[in-house]
């Protein structure tokens, strides 16, 4: 019986953990990653590779020329 009581508690705490993660809003209401300051973003990459770096430069290149408002 004591064994079943454990297990329930840990579905239980287990069931809350993946809820608590799915919540879409911060504290004050406002939703996570909704303030976008409109200025560009800098994303540094790290590899060892020539191929990769040539990869995310055009990347890099194709997403500002389809997302002009959001460079990269």
């Amino acid at each position: 019986m004591k064994r079943i009581g454990l297990l329930l508690l840990a579905l239980i705490l287990q069931i809350a953990l993946v809820l608590s993660g799915c919540s879409s809003t911060t504290e004050g209401g406002s939703q996570a990653g909704a303030g976008n300051s409109g200025g560009k973003t800098t994303l540094t990459f790290w590899t060892f590779n020539e191929l990769h770096v040539r990869f995310y430069e055009e990347a890099v290149k194709d997403w500002n020329q389809q997302h002009p408002d959001q460079q990269i």
